[in-house]
């Protein structure tokens, strides 16, 4: 992991928690007037600068230390009760409540009982 040869961007954005490597590059690449591409390929290891971005050469470029960014990045938050969700090695969609209890929660604020369209004295007596 070398970083001797990676310099300090000249602006910085601020990460945001849960954001993500692969959008943080982006919002860093245009606040600095890069393609995205172009940096994503510089903060790659040398010297194929092929593969995941390093997050050595990233907090290099940064000025932050790379747990912080890690940390910052890649830790997200349970949309019903706001605990920590572990940060996973998939790519793609990932997830937005912690655990099993959280995502039935969410699904019964979204569909809530269906109540009868009768009352029921009236479904009884029909049967």
């Amino acid at each position: 992991m070398t970083t001797e040869n990676v310099r300090i961007l000249p602006f910085q954005v601020r990460p945001r928690a849960g954001e993500g490597i692969r959008s943080f590059i982006v919002r860093l690449a245009h606040a600095n007037h890069l393609p995205p591409r172009y940096l994503r390929t510089y903060l790659c290891e040398p010297p194929e600068h092929l593969g995941l971005p390093s997050w050595t050469r990233l907090a290099a470029a940064t000025g932050r230390a790379p747990e912080t960014l890690v940390a910052t990045l890649e830790t997200r938050r349970c949309l019903e009760c706001d605990g920590e969700i572990p940060p996973s090695d998939v790519i793609g969609r990932q997830a937005l409540r912690c655990s099993q209890a959280c995502r039935e929660k969410a699904y019964r604020k979204r569909l809530p009982r269906a109540r009868s369209r009768r009352p029921p004295a009236e479904s009884a007596a029909r049967a």
